[in-house]
């Protein structure tokens, strides 16, 4: 009888322990879930983007009933020493916000809290974002992908899956529309920039290498490595053969004031200049008297006033430059291996890549031959252009799977990741 008792009592201390217990499991899951409790948090997957001096805020509705609205908190990096409230009492099924006339290459950070009868929620997870002119396209080769990113290059806008390994990249802001290059597979592709989307397939060019888009004449200007220069116009994507007397051009660019379409021709050991009509107009196959041996860059102003050349020799990769008064180039540097090359707004000034060293660099390059400024520490910066805008740096560098966004102060200001061969970026 006694044992009876004692099972009894044993089984009743039991369920007590377990509802004691089961009651404090269910107090941490409900205070964790709800972000007014003093433990709770607020799931509500905040993300940013920004165009231009906008900063857009997105969420997911809570899991949450019988709160009253949002409050949006933001910090702006060296001004503001705390978060402050700069939207309130937002209706509770917004589900958006936007942030307007924002200083450019300013930081700023947010975060979205819930209210209920004046009583604030624990706050969401922080975002934050760089805003800047323009916002920047990426053409990633070995992810077989395009995407449309933010100024800061932190935050992805759109994404596109292409079919092939994209080569190449020009987008046309004011059309709406862009073309990419296949070179491996003979292809070019119209896109929609926005809703970022296909638009056209074009199969009739073998080896497209290199493209460049010309706002003057509402055209891209394409090179294909086999020997041919088409124009291709921008709206009805209308394509014309140009030229088929090129060799092998592996650059080409465009000095708008000037009406020049420029190409360097590597294995015909030239430079050769187009106009908008595409008329040949002249060619650059000598400096100081001697032949080209291998031309590799050209770049000049817009207005040619300064232009520069580096050309692969048996001595290394000479740097040439000279102004519009100038008889001729001079030499102003060697690089053993020199690599992709960009005019900044000083026009005495240009980026030039280098492979002279175990680690790839970036450097500043002036006219007079002196190296203001090297950046270190790349694996293959294959592609580096300068943002028309502000005239920052942009660095693709294909080994390391990233992209880079460098301040005036070449202060890094944001970057973007996890990329597999990013070959190509473009500023819209």
């Amino acid at each position: 009888m006694k044992k009876q008792i004692y099972i009894r009592i044993y089984a009743q201390k039991s369920l007590i322990i377990g509802l004691i217990i089961f009651s404090g499991l269910s107090c941490t899951v409900r205070e964790k879930l709800n972000p007014f409790d003093p433990n709770g948090r607020l799931n509500l997957n905040l993300s940013i983007v920004s165009t231009e001096q906008d900063v857009r805020l997105s969420w997911d509705r809570p899991n949450l009933e019988g709160y009253t609205g949002f409050n949006i908190h933001r910090r702006w990096e060296g001004i503001d020493s705390t978060y402050k409230i700069i939207a309130s009492n937002l209706p509770p099924d917004s589900r958006s916000y936007t942030d307007s006339y924002l200083s450019y290459r300013q930081h700023y950070s947010y975060y979205i809290t819930l209210v209920s009868e004046g009583i604030e929620s624990k706050p969401s997870n922080t975002v934050s974002i760089t805003p800047g002119p323009g916002t920047v396209w990426i053409a990633d080769k070995w992810g077989y992908q395009l995407l449309h990113t933010t100024y800061d290059v932190e935050h992805m806008i759109a994404s596109y899956s292409t079919n092939w390994p994209p080569t190449d990249l020009a987008v046309a802001r004011e059309l709406n529309t862009g073309l990419i290059l296949y070179n491996e597979y003979g292809y070019m592709e119209g896109i929609v920039l926005n809703p970022l989307q296909s638009r056209q397939v074009i199969a009739s060019v073998a080896h497209p290498f290199r493209v460049v888009y010309d706002p003057s004449a509402a055209s891209f200007w394409v090179i294909d490595s086999s020997g041919y220069l088409y124009q291709l116009n921008a709206s009805t994507f209308q394509l014309v053969p140009i030229s088929s007397t090129l060799i092998n051009p592996v650059q080409i660019s465009i000095s708008s004031q000037a009406n020049r379409i420029n190409i360097v021709d590597r294995r015909s050991k030239k430079i050769l200049f187009f106009d908008r009509n595409g008329n040949y107009v002249s060619e650059i196959s000598t400096i100081q008297g001697q032949a080209l041996q291998q031309p590799e860059r050209y770049a000049a102003t817009s207005n040619l006033s300064r232009s520069w050349i580096v050309d692969r020799t048996g001595n290394g990769d000479l740097i040439y430059t000279r102004t519009a008064s100038d008889e001729d180039f001079q030499c102003i540097d060697t690089l053993a291996d020199a690599g992709d090359l960009s005019l900044t707004s000083d026009r005495d000034l240009v980026w030039i890549v280098s492979f002279d060293n175990l680690d790839a660099s970036i450097m500043q390059l002036s006219a007079t031959g002196t190296r203001p400024l090297e950046l270190r520490g790349y694996y293959n910066p294959y592609d580096i252009e300068i943002d028309r805008y502000d005239q920052t740096l942009l660095v693709a560098d294909t080994g390391n799977g990233r992209v880079l966004h460098y301040d005036n102060n070449d202060q890094i200001l944001g970057r973007y990741l996890n990329l597999y061969y990013p070959v190509k970026v473009v500023v819209e």
